[in-house]
């Protein structure tokens, strides 16, 4: 591992107005962990910066060092891509200010929010935008890897409903990029692939939400293949304002689960309908007839609460997390794959909790469109020709 020397610190330490945490510091184990437990990387040094002016600082030190860098949000990349072994590693998650615009639907918010607190600031003013489905992903992350969410059918991926962000580049610069202003490194950030600068700041679109209906379908692990081929069927037509996940899973010890279920294999759909609940039912009517549940906890709900609905399955600490998201949409799902997906499902005991296989209907942004065709929000790269892409559905975030 790098080892810095006293007189290479001595300055960061004058300019930098956060905190900094050297191996060796009592925090220094607690802060290096992320949400991926299989993840156990050592840092060089960690740095919690205060605002954008220490970021800038900490990033001209780790040039000149010659050290690379991580960046920490919410800590919930699978991969584990917020430390690296001899890096410094910049934690962003104290960054957390928010500022609503309710006129303009418009949010500014800090890299360290997570999903939960944007959440709550938003829907203060029956708003939102698309977000992970986990409450406790970091917004940064998933906004720049893509960003799946219940809301990517009917307003698009998170990527899409940035409008702009504030940059750190590899130089120590502090950028405004947006459509106007250094529009080839925000065409970037929206899903080009990382390693463009940290982002400190990021400003999204807002859309009403009001109105939410959804809720866990339960089925016996008998009934997989069947299950998913209704899933299949039935959400390749599903209107936009309806999210279909499905998962296979090993059902919880919990008060909502029948007692002869809890720890065993179990077939999970979860519809999120954004309308009225008479709207709800009508949307979801084919899917019930096709595969009527043995546990239905469909109901409305707030959108906060649907941003729950998959938080317990999902806690820090786990070593691994199996998923399947075609990119077409899960009309192309045969039934070979199916059964295949059914003869993987997850076993029972502790070892096995949580979603083992995940499958997202993917929406028209993801599985509609025909080749060079754009969502009306899209914009052409300034600097590519016609038929270029300006959209961001190319990299798809793992909620990082």
């Amino acid at each position: 591992m790098t080892e810095l020397t006293g007189s290479a610190t001595d300055r960061l330490y004058t300019e930098f107005r956060g905190q900094l945490i050297s191996p060796g510091d009592d925090e220094y184990d607690a802060a290096r962990q992320v949400w991926n437990g299989a993840i156990d990387r050592r840092p060089a040094l960690i740095a919690r910066p205060s605002g954008t002016r220490d970021v800038a600082t900490a990033v001209r030190f780790a040039r000149e060092q010659h050290l690379p860098v991580s960046v920490r949000g919410g800590g919930h990349s699978a991969a584990g891509h917020a430390v690296a072994d001899g890096a410094l590693t910049l934690d962003l998650s104290g960054m957390k200010s928010i500022l609503i615009d309710p006129a303009t639907r418009t949010a500014v918010a800090g890299p360290g929010l997570v999903w939960r607190e944007l959440d709550a600031a938003t829907q203060a003013y029956g708003l939102a935008t698309t977000g992970g489905v986990d409450g406790t992903t970091g917004i940064a992350g998933l906004t720049l890897g893509g960003g799946l969410g219940w809301l990517d059918r009917l307003a698009g991926l998170a990527c899409d409903n940035l409008l702009g962000a504030e940059v750190v580049t590899a130089d120590g610069q502090v950028l405004e990029a947006s459509t106007d202003d250094h529009s080839d490194l925000f065409w970037a950030l929206r899903g080009g692939g990382g390693n463009f600068g940290v982002v400190t700041s990021l400003t999204y679109r807002l859309h009403p939400v009001t109105e939410v209906y959804g809720g866990l379908l339960g089925y016996t692990v008998d009934r997989a293949t069947e299950v998913l081929q209704a899933y299949r069927e039935i959400g390749a037509d599903a209107p936009d304002r309806l999210a279909l996940y499905a998962g296979l899973v090993t059902a919880p010890a919990a008060p909502f689960v029948p007692e002869h279920l809890r720890g065993q294999r179990v077939v999970g759909l979860i519809p999120v309908y954004f309308g009225a609940a008479e709207e709800a039912a009508r949307a979801l009517a084919p899917l019930l007839a096709a595969a009527p549940p043995v546990l239905d906890l469909a109901k409305p709900m707030s959108y906060q609460e649907a941003q729950r609905l998959t938080d317990g399955l999902n806690p820090p600490g786990m070593h691994r997390m199996g998923a399947d998201r075609p990119s077409g949409g899960s009309a192309r799902l045969g039934r070979r794959r199916l059964r295949q997906l059914h003869r993987r499902r997850p076993g029972p005991g502790p070892g096995a909790r949580g979603v083992r296989r995940q499958l997202r209907k993917a929406g028209p942004d993801q599985g509609r469109l025909r080749p060079g065709q754009l969502l009306p929000h899209q914009q052409q790269h300034p600097a590519r020709g016609p038929g270029a892409s300006a959209g961001c559905g190319r990299k798809l975030s793992r909620d990082g």
